[in-house]
C-alpha cells in the first residue's frame, strides 16, 4: 500500500500550487473561447487565435529555456506572468479580431513558456530519486487546475458574462506571482532543462 510520501513531495509543494492556480487561470482560454468568440461574433478568430498561441509557444520557448539557464527561474517567471496577464486583459477587452489575435500571441509567449519553467523548478527541487514523483505532481496539478478552473469560471461565466473569465484569469496570475514570491525564498537549485518535453501536449492543451 503505498503512502503519502509515494506521490507527494513538501519540497515541490510551492511549485505544484503555482501551476495548479496558474492552469485555472488559463482554463478559460481552453474551456470558454469558442464560446465567447461565438458570443462577440469572432468565431473564425478563434480558430487563429490557437495558431497564433502555438506558433509562439515554439518560438519563445527555445529563448526562455536558455535565458532560465543563464540568469535563473525567477528572471523568466515573473516577466512571463506579467506578459499573460496582458494577454488575458486584451482577451477579456477583444473589440476586433486584431486584438484577439494579438492576445493569443501573448499568451503563447506569457503561459507557453512559464509552464516548462515550473516544470523544471518542481523537478529540480526534489532529491534524483523522487524525479518521477515531482514529475507526477506538476502534471496533476495542471490538470486538477484545468478541470477545477473551469468549473469555477463556468460560473463566472453564466452570472458575470463571458469577458469576466478572462479578468479572473488576471486575478488568478496575480494570485500565482504573489504566492511564488511568498513561498520560493530560498536560493535556486541547479536544474534539469525540461523545456522542450511535452511541447505538443501542452499546446494541445
Amino acid at each position: 500500500m503505498h503512502n503519502w510520501n509515494d506521490i507527494f513531495d513538501k519540497n515541490a509543494a510551492p511549485f505544484a500550487l503555482a501551476t495548479f492556480i496558474l492552469a485555472c487561470a488559463y482554463s478559460g482560454v481552453s474551456a470558454f473561447l469558442s464560446l465567447y468568440a461565438k458570443n462577440i461574433g469572432m468565431v473564425e478568430t478563434a480558430s487563429t487565435f490557437f495558431i497564433i498561441y502555438a506558433v509562439f509557444v515554439l518560438i519563445s520557448r527555445p529563448f526562455t529555456g536558455r535565458w532560465s539557464d543563464k540568469f535563473g527561474s525567477k528572471a523568466i517567471i515573473y516577466p512571463c506572468l506579467i506578459i499573460f496577464a496582458v494577454g488575458m486583459l486584451l482577451l477579456s477587452q477583444t473589440r476586433f479580431s486584431g486584438m484577439m489575435l494579438l492576445a493569443g500571441a501573448f499568451i503563447g509567449i506569457g503561459y507557453g513558456s512559464v509552464t516548462p519553467v515550473f516544470q523544471t523548478q518542481t523537478i529540480s527541487s526534489v532529491e534524483s530519486h523522487r524525479v518521477g514523483i515531482a514529475n507526477s505532481l506538476f502534471f496533476n496539478s495542471m490538470d486538477a487546475g484545468m478541470a477545477i478552473g473551469a468549473f469555477i469560471l463556468g460560473i463566472a461565466a453564466n452570472t458575470l458574462g463571458y469577458r469576466s473569465v478572462y479578468v479572473f484569469g488576471v486575478v488568478l496570475i496575480a494570485v500565482t506571482a504573489l504566492l511564488y514570491f511568498v513561498l520560493t525564498g530560498k536560493k535556486e537549485k541547479p536544474q534539469y532543462d525540461v523545456s522542450s518535453e511535452n511541447d505538443a501536449e501542452e499546446i494541445a492543451s
